[in-house]
């Protein structure tokens, strides 16, 4: 199973990132690939 993170808010998707500095420590190797619903499923 992936654990791919699903955000329902800019607002909080930003914090996420933002926070990845900081709580990220023992998760090295690992980003986000922030993409618009369109890239996403293929339509642009």
């Amino acid at each position: 199973m992936q654990r791919i993170p699903c955000f329902t808010s800019i607002d909080t998707a930003r914090c996420a990132i933002e926070s990845e500095g900081v709580l990220g420590e023992g998760m090295e190797g690992q980003s986000y690939n922030v993409k618009t619903l369109a890239e996403y499923l293929g339509d642009a």
